[in-house]
């Protein structure tokens, strides 16, 4: 119903929005996001007509945009933007009534029985009837965001764009406007366009998503396909893990938010003496890669070189950013950073017969090759370090499921040159 091909535009002679293609179909509703800038509103008041393309062509109902008359346009095209300032002081009922004026043929025509219909009828599937005769300034902002798409399905138009219609209402009246616009949609057949800053609404609604980034299309497709944590992190800077709603078939997001979540204990890898052994305990389970195979752990083991420790004595700590502890001589476990300010878990144990064990607990993500190219690469490198006066022993790498995708070669010397650091340390406190 609406299609935009290759089109170019923005404010002056600066282009805001670059080579964007999409289409919106009949009985769908597109979610139009990206982060701040990325020219969401832009978009669509080119695609509306409040902005002239500098190059590209809008097609509504098989015609050219342009081609359109105002009324002409007005009856196909139905816009929404958000929380509105209304000049004059109208009554609910006069104000969906303007949604009729592209059927009128003169400003003050009388309404026809049709206008009537189509308008009584917006307001009952907007659920505003009741407030005909009240003055629209004295709704709640949920109200009033129900009656400006109720003067919007008064035009009965074939497309309805709207500009973060929800932006400022709670989750009620949010899903309660988005089931109405779901239901004029499964009923009507018409085709919506919709911009959302919620990423997780979009995701429950729409049937696609656009994702834009400084003006550029950088997806589109089904929700699924669209909100990857890898695309989030890239074009919102946000890390986020992606999960599947607990009733509908939809993907949603859960946020991370950074430096916080290290203040929040259940959410940090803990550790304690428990015996003979250092115990780390994950919040969630790790792949973790030792000797040559893969398992999921929601603990790791350590043996400590000497006699057991009361665990009363000895933990629990929680892991964070400035986690640097030595329960026994031989025994190290240290936080650190790489230069993006991701965290790794690092630590070693040297034992009586002259075997070092290490491990590695990235907080980002890397798949099993990755995994076993790092653990293969550090066996290597530490071996020779080690060589002649110490062995290397077991080594353990674990990876974080929901972290953020990492470049393992970049990781690589740095962990690496850390454990070296880390075992020399070790030694010297021996001597």
């Amino acid at each position: 119903m609406l299609r935009a091909e290759k089109i170019t535009g923005g404010y002056g002679q600066r282009a805001v929005v670059q080579d964007i293609s999409f289409r919106v179909d009949g009985g769908e509703m597109l979610g139009i996001i990206g982060p701040n800038g990325s020219g969401k509103s832009t978009l669509l008041q080119l695609c509306t007509g409040a902005l002239p393309l500098m190059d590209g062509e809008v097609w509504l109902c098989g015609q050219r945009l342009h081609t359109y008359k105002d009324k002409e346009r007005a009856r196909l095209l139905a816009v929404v933007t958000q929380q509105a300032y209304v000049y004059f002081s109208y009554t609910v009922r006069e104000f969906v009534a303007l949604g009729r004026y592209p059927y009128t043929r003169r400003w003050l025509s009388v309404f026809s029985e049709a206008d009537e219909e189509a308008i009584a009828q917006a307001m009952a599937e907007m659920d505003v009837f009741r407030f005909r005769d009240q003055p629209l300034q004295m709704l709640s902002g949920g109200e009033r965001q129900r009656v400006f798409l109720a003067r919007a399905l008064a035009q009965r138009p074939a497309v309805i764009l709207l500009d973060e219609p929800t932006n400022h209402l709670d989750i009620a009246y949010q899903m309660k406007f988005l089931d109405a616009l779901k239901k004029w949609i499964d009923g009507k057949g018409g085709a919506v366009g919709i911009i959302f800053h919620d990423l997780n609404l979009a995701a429950l609604y729409c049937d696609r998503l656009l994702l834009l980034g400084e003006g550029e299309r950088k997806a589109c497709g089904e929700p699924e396909q669209v909100l990857t944590e890898e695309r989030i992190q890239t074009q919102y800077g946000a890390r986020v893990s992606a999960v599947k709603h607990p009733v509908m078939p939809k993907r949603q997001l859960l946020h991370s938010p950074g430096i916080l979540t290290e203040k929040q204990p259940g959410r940090n890898p803990r550790v304690w003496v428990e015996e003979n052994a250092v115990v780390i305990e994950f919040p969630e389970s790790f792949n973790v890669f030792s000797g040559q195979t893969f398992t999921w752990k929601k603990q790791l083991n350590v043996c400590i070189p000497g006699e057991a420790f009361d665990p009363k004595a000895s933990g629990p700590l929680i892991i964070d950013r400035s986690f640097d502890w030595q329960p026994a001589a031989g025994v190290r476990l240290k936080c650190i950073e790489d230069d993006n300010g991701e965290r790794i878990i690092v630590g070693a144990a040297l034992h009586a017969n002259r075997k070092a064990d290490v491990f590695v607990i990235l907080f980002a993500k890397r798949r099993d090759d990755a995994l076993a190219d790092l653990l293969i690469g550090l066996t290597k490198q530490l071996a020779v370090f080690l060589h002649p006066d110490l062995e290397l022993g077991d080594i353990s790498i674990g990876s974080h499921p929901q972290g953020a995708e990492w470049n393992t070669q970049s990781v690589h010397p740095f962990v690496s040159a850390e454990l070296q650091k880390l075992l020399k340390e070790i030694k010297e406190n021996e001597a």
